[in-house]
């Protein structure tokens, strides 16, 4: 357990932390293939297990208020324990768990995870280090992201979402629709169309059925 400095950041311990518990499931623990727009789990559910992403990625997703309108704080990727801030926790998760694209998943018993972060005093300093930053990063985002703008948001989001595809070529096509773009900027799908029509008209970008096709990164200003 070697990520325990100051540098050490929430996607790193996560994965630390999920590389022990798979090593301590020693093959057993329920391998499970999920269908893109499928729920883990939704708000107010009780889990009694916590998926390791083993391909693909999910997408946690809180919901604004009363409205419709959601915001996708977090995105684990390969190797991520997804929900880790329910570990000694029994109370009803805050947060829709979906999986954006075919995803592969391990799940382990929170039992488990609970069982081993008790006997081992290092892999608690883990945890608890992972669940600090957590807390940082979403009440830095929190804030950030209520006095960002339509414009902000749409441009930021979309740029996230490249970088998170790691395509070396000179365009990337994002493959997503609009109702989950606009639920990952935390804004309605007019306004969201608003944007993409201006960011079209700007050669930013070309716009498909169901995909998003960026021509220039730079122009969206991130």
């Amino acid at each position: 357990m070697g990520v325990t400095n100051g540098t050490a950041n929430a996607k790193a311990l996560s994965r630390e932390l999920g590389a022990v518990f798979s090593a301590q499931l020693k093959g057993s623990g329920s391998v499970k293939v999920v269908a893109p727009g499928s729920f883990l789990w939704r708000t107010g559910d009780l889990v009694s297990e916590l998926p390791i992403v083993k391909k693909g990625s999910l997408e946690a997703v809180v919901r604004i208020s009363a409205g419709a309108l959601q915001i996708v704080p977090t995105v684990f990727s390969y190797g991520e324990v997804a929900g880790l801030s329910l570990v000694f926790s029994r109370d009803p998760v805050q947060f829709d768990l979906v999986a954006p694209e075919p995803v592969v998943i391990r799940w382990v018993p929170l039992s488990l995870i609970e069982e081993s972060v008790l006997q081992n005093q290092v892999l608690l300093a883990v945890l608890s280090q992972f669940l600090a930053i957590r807390l940082r990063e979403a009440q830095q985002r929190e804030r950030s992201w209520l006095e960002r703008s339509v414009h902000a948001r749409v441009r930021s989001t979309l740029s996230r979402i490249v970088r998170e595809v790691e395509c070396k070529s000179p365009t990337t096509t994002v493959k997503v629709t609009h109702e989950r773009l606009a639920m990952r900027c935390g804004i309605s799908r007019p306004k969201l169309s608003r944007e993409l029509k201006l960011l079209e008209s700007l050669g930013a970008l070309r716009l498909d059925r169901g995909a998003i096709e960026v021509l220039d990164l730079l122009a969206l200003g991130t």
